[in-house]
């Protein structure tokens, strides 16, 4: 009976292989099939698991890539997210590396084009935005921690120089009419000093 029973059991696994359906029950996802089965609503270990890797994709992995790239950095983002959806990526982290890479590439398109930044000097500048992000270190004083002891450069605050040369010239007016105003009220004021009774002049009161 159970001879029989064995027989009808590698006469079926036979016959689905021939017709191209393997037995994939004994098979073990890999990881990814892993990372897409891992139910996040109502769970903490899943969530946190996953916004790690979201978060060390699009705020780790595609800033450095955006900095390594330079000005071409929007393209390759568009470029990643075309492949992520061509491929079938169910994971998503694909294309929020693609998002985080062309953010980042929008961000600093106006300082790569016009400075003409090596790739040093954007890594370099990418650490320091890093820094400043965790608060590590400030804009017009040394880092904390003596993570680096170099000042930032004092806080300059943009002037329009018509503006103020105006406001100048205003302020000088006000002064020069103020100077004038008190000039005349000293003169005005020795005159009357000055000025004497006329009955003085005219009586000699020394004959009474």
């Amino acid at each position: 009976m159970d001879a029989n029973r064995f027989q009808k059991k590698q006469k079926r696994k036979y016959t689905s292989l021939l017709n191209g359906n393997e037995d994939t029950t004994a098979s073990k996802p890999n990881l990814i099939d892993r990372y897409n089965g891992m139910e996040t609503k109502g769970d903490f270990k899943n969530s946190a698991i996953k916004t790690l890797f979201e978060v060390l994709g699009g705020g780790v992995i595609a800033p450095v890539l955006s900095a390594s790239l330079g000005k071409f950095s929007p393209l390759a983002g568009v470029i990643l997210a075309f492949g992520g959806n061509y491929m079938g990526d169910k994971t998503g982290l694909i294309r929020g590396l693609a998002m985080g890479t062309i953010a980042h590439g929008v961000a600093k398109s106006k300082e790569y084009r016009e400075e003409n930044t090596t790739f040093k000097d954007r890594i370099s500048g990418l650490k320091d935005d890093w820094l400043y992000t965790l608060m590590l270190k400030n804009t017009n004083s040394s880092s904390i921690n003596g993570i680096n002891s170099d000042k930032s450069k004092e806080f300059e605050i943009p002037v329009n120089k018509k503006v103020l040369d105006n406001t100048i010239s205003t302020i000088q007016k006000l002064s020069e009419a103020q100077e004038d105003e008190k000039e005349k009220f000293n003169i005005k004021e020795s005159e009357k000093q000055s000025e004497q009774d006329p009955w003085e002049d005219d009586i000699d009161f020394s004959r009474f």
